[in-house]
């Protein structure tokens, strides 16, 4: 399975595509440069992304730029549109809804082969380039990928 995440923000959205399990970091993106990537997703199983859920708190311009923004998104793509969302990435990765991002990115480090799995420039590891907004990026689209396959029984159908 061919997807690209997306953990969107207000101006910057972190993007990483994941190819049948390889991890391509792309970047924290300025979301116009995000918006142009999106529409060209004809190769791509599905554009994933963080959607924002209400947790009864007042929230501020930045939120309601950021929901716009992922509207765009969806309009654009030319590939599937998913939205998932924080507690379904909690409940993924941690089994809890009061995992931080700390112990989801953990989780993802363990998932890839454990300390190693960053590595450095002399020897990568298979996270290696995954940094900022990517890593929530990354869990968005494994949590996708691990819906995707509970769904068809187990079986990657890609």
């Amino acid at each position: 399975m061919k997807v690209l995440a997306i953990d969107p923000g207000t101006y910057k959205s972190g993007v990483v595509e994941i190819n049948h399990g390889k991890v391509i970091p792309i970047g924290d993106l300025p979301n116009e440069e995000v918006l142009r990537l999106v529409g060209c997703t004809d190769g791509y199983d599905a554009v994933v992304c963080e959607w924002i859920e209400s947790y009864g708190m007042a929230v501020g311009k930045e939120v309601f730029e950021t929901v716009f923004f992922i509207g765009r998104m969806c309009q654009a793509s030319s590939a599937h549109f998913h939205r998932t969302t924080r507690k379904e990435v909690k409940i993924n990765f941690c089994n809890t809804h009061k995992a931080t991002d700390s112990n989801i990115r953990t989780a993802t480090i363990d998932r890839y082969g454990g300390a190693s799995a960053v590595g450095k420039k002399s020897s990568p590891g298979p996270l290696f380039g995954v940094t900022g907004h990517m890593w929530q990026a990354l869990a968005v689209g494994l949590t996708y990928i691990d819906q995707q396959k509970e769904e068809s029984g187990g079986h990657d159908s890609h």
